[in-house]
């Protein structure tokens, strides 16, 4: 499974030490498939389940701590919210998946 997004940032205080930052988007979620695993306790037989091409939306939050004009260490946070219709048969167990995955990361932002 692939996502791709599309995000605006808001900079609280663009020229301080210290940037923090929100944003808000839209995001694609590109098809996929899903290995899962028999479980005879619920009856559920070991298959892939497919999903469907989706479009939702996307928050992300962060900081930036400069370190210098061009160069910071950023701290950011992105929740997608995201549930697949399966591309199953009526009379399957899992008819939709709702994971909405939060995203923490950390790393290094370079300025020209």
């Amino acid at each position: 499974m692939q996502q791709f997004a599309a995000v605006l940032q808001y900079y609280v205080n663009p020229r301080g030490t210290i940037v923090p930052y929100f944003g808000g988007g839209l995001a694609w979620m590109r098809s996929g498939k899903l290995s899962v695993a028999a479980d005879s306790a619920d009856g559920i037989d070991a298959g892939t389940l497919h999903m469907k091409d989706k479009r939702t939306w996307i928050v992300d939050a962060g900081v930036d701590l400069r370190l210098s004009r061009s160069v910071a260490l950023n701290l950011a946070g992105t929740y997608t919210r995201y549930t697949a219709k399966l591309d199953t048969t009526p009379d399957d167990l899992f008819q939709n998946l709702k994971l909405d995955p939060l995203t923490v990361s950390a790393g290094l932002r370079l300025r020209f």
